[in-house]
């Protein structure tokens, strides 16, 4: 299996298990993932983790904290120190220059794979997500 195909199946099986929620939460977990994406872009990947964490919505923070938890154990494909949020955290605080950006590609790459399955399976687009920010 390559590593694309591996994302996308990871993803696939996330995104999946977010449909059985309510409508509500579907919502949450679809606004979190595309902000999420754009604070990556223009504010790195610790920053961004830290703002999900720090949400004080705590329904918006559950769903930024299941999507980080599903990224941590992505990103464990390309290094095994990644298992968990925290440790997602400490090795965006600690990773050198040359590994923060590759660690920063691969995060990026996994990410689309859930906004593709978000829009796909849960039929939330970014314009719809954002919508009725809470």
């Amino acid at each position: 299996m390559t590593r694309e195909q591996a994302r996308s199946t990871q993803a696939f099986e996330d995104v999946q298990e977010e449909s059985g929620r309510t409508e509500a939460e579907r919502k949450r977990y679809a606004t979190v993932m595309y902000q999420l994406i754009i604070l990556v872009r223009t504010a790195g990947w610790l920053q961004a983790s830290e703002f999900l964490l720090s949400l004080t919505n705590s329904e918006k923070r559950a769903a930024g904290e299941r999507l980080l938890a599903a990224l941590a154990q992505q990103m464990n494909r390309v290094n095994t120190d990644i298992s968990d949020i925290e440790s997602l955290r400490n090795k965006a605080r600690t990773a050198e220059l040359q590994e923060y950006m590759l660690l920063t590609r691969e995060f990026m790459a996994t990410i689309v794979w859930y906004k593709r399955f978000v829009q796909s399976i849960l039929k939330i687009d970014a314009s719809t997500a954002m919508q009725d920010q809470e």
